[in-house]
């Protein structure tokens, strides 16, 4: 199980360093035509740092940093940024940060939520390639409203995943974030007329379908295991009669 936890790592992280290469290639391309984002860039970089400078077991330390911006009321896409677009930038920060924590996954859940959390990036970044060819950026707005709603339920996926993991849990929000998408990936392709979306909520849910196996499988020891306590408890209350 270790194995698989690190070559899935190996891969996740490939992937997203080349992202974030890209990614910032796109910002410095657009920066001048975005100035209004630079105090949000600001404090994005104040949030890194400080989550880097925070290293502990508790799941509060998984915070989304562009969840932050949600909670302004003044955010208005009057125009629409690649970044807009973007589910989770700091992402492969999060995951190598909290790696350690996954090594004793018996029940072999983690491998399958990364996965899902590598479509939701995967879908990010094809939004983004999507949208800088576009001469329609208007668009485009329902998207980034969309994407940005698909957020708080990424960071809710990441905690679930914090030990003890509950199976449960992780299957309950991994549901909710592949709903998420599912509506994020029929309105791209409804509004930029692409079939490329379906492939990866198909990836998505079928990950989705083996964690809530896993999780099922859980539940169902864990009743054995009561039934079983339960019973030893009424015979030995029966011998002592």
């Amino acid at each position: 199980m270790h194995a698989v936890v690190v070559v899935t790592g190996g891969i996740l992280t490939s992937v997203f360093i080349a992202a974030l290469l890209a990614l910032l290639f796109i910002c410095r391309y657009k920066l001048c035509l975005c100035c209004s984002l630079g105090s949000t860039s600001k404090r994005k970089e104040q949030s890194i740092h400080g989550q880097q400078d925070e290293f502990h077991v508790s799941r509060s330390d998984i915070h989304l940093i562009s969840s932050l911006e949600m909670e302004d009321g003044d955010y208005i896409m009057d125009n629409i940024d690649p970044e807009d677009l973007i589910i989770h930038p700091d992402l492969d920060k999060v995951l190598e940060t909290h790696r350690w924590k996954w090594v004793d996954d018996a029940l072999g859940i983690v491998p399958h939520c990364l996965q899902m959390l590598k479509g939701c990036h995967l879908m990010s970044e094809r939004l983004v390639t999507t949208a800088m060819v576009s001469t329609d950026q208007q668009k485009f707005i329902e998207l980034a409203m969309v994407a940005k709603s698909v957020l708080p339920l990424v960071d809710d996926v990441l905690r679930a995943m914090c030990p003890p993991i509950q199976p449960r849990d992780v299957e309950l929000r991994a549901a909710a974030l592949l709903n998420s998408v599912s509506r994020l990936s029929k309105l791209t392709e409804r509004t930029c007329n692409v079939s490329w979306p379906s492939a990866i909520l198909e990836d998505m849910n079928m990950h989705y379908q083996k964690l809530k196996a896993i999780a099922r499988r859980s539940e169902c020891q864990i009743m054995n295991e009561q039934n079983l306590y339960r019973e030893g408890v009424t015979i030995a209350e029966s011998s002592m009669t």
